[in-house]
């Protein structure tokens, strides 16, 4: 949803990366670029959406209940922060990510087993902190 052309969540997102690319500088002043990503599959690793981002092994988010596991290495992600650490390990210092996750979850008036995120990350340097 968030990229079809005249969607809201498309809106937003256009509204957020414009943000990124018009308003970020760094403490010095200099314009920050922001990579922008959102089309990763939401099929993902247990080390991507788990382990590299320290979630415990018996942490109840690992659960069957509560995660959509495709096989017993493979689930849909359930938040985009599953993509961190494959993107700071490619290089990349400042970065977007959009994309669809995925929890079990009972539909309710607040609650649906599919939502969208975006999240920002920007590694900084010594001096700019």
């Amino acid at each position: 949803l968030h990229r079809q052309p005249h969607h809201p969540l498309n809106i937003l997102r256009k509204k957020i990366y414009n943000f990124f690319d018009e308003e970020m500088t760094d403490s010095f002043g200099e314009k920050v670029t922001f990579a922008k990503f959102d089309s990763f599959p939401p099929q993902v690793s247990i080390e991507q959406n788990f382990d590299s981002l320290l979630v415990p092994s018996d942490h109840i988010c690992r659960l069957p209940q509560d995660t959509y596991y495709e096989n017993p290495q493979t689930v849909l992600r359930t938040h985009t922060s599953a993509h961190q650490t494959t993107l700071l390990k490619d290089g990349n210092m400042s970065f977007l990510v959009i994309g669809d996750c995925y929890r079990r979850d009972t539909v309710d008036a607040t609650h649906f087993p599919i939502f969208h995120q975006l999240e920002g990350v920007r590694v900084f340097e010594r001096g700019e902190v």
